[in-house]
């Protein structure tokens, strides 16, 4: 057998190209399964946030409902004091209130629901608000 004089021979020495590709497979896989971690723990987050919103919804509602009772009956106790003409304006003061009461009533059955969008004059609207807290505010 003759040796053939241009046959070259190579010596390797290090890690091959695959090896240290392979060597941060782990860190990916690592990576990858946190990254499913952190979703499946954000979604769950956002589900309990979204139950949550929605038991205090239901709160408000059934707030609103139960005070619709006392303030029908305070309607009624009202008008009954407005025929009496000595306690009238009383009773006046006392429509007020419950007009109040029945706006906060109103907002809290309001509350989850889809808005009702109204075109308004924003200068008017804006107007009518600082009225309102000028009335609101105390004297002192």
């Amino acid at each position: 057998m003759a040796i053939d004089s241009h046959t070259n021979n190579y010596i390797y020495y290090g890690d091959s190209l695959i090896l240290r590709q392979v060597r941060y497979y782990p860190y990916i896989q690592l990576l990858v399964v946190a990254l499913f971690i952190g979703l499946t723990l954000f979604a769950l987050s956002s589900t309990n946030r979204a139950v949550q919103n929605q038991v205090w919804v239901g709160m408000a509602k059934e707030t609103a409902h139960q005070l619709g009772t006392p303030l029908s009956s305070m309607e009624a106790w009202v008008e009954i004091l407005k025929e009496t003409e000595e306690v009238r304006p009383l009773a006046t003061e006392l429509a007020k209130d419950v007009d109040r009461l029945k706006l906060i009533t109103d907002r809290f059955s309001k509350i989850g629901s889809v808005p009702n969008l109204e075109e308004r004059n924003v200068v008017e609207q804006v107007a009518a608000m600082m009225a309102y807290i000028k009335s609101a505010r105390p004297r002192k």
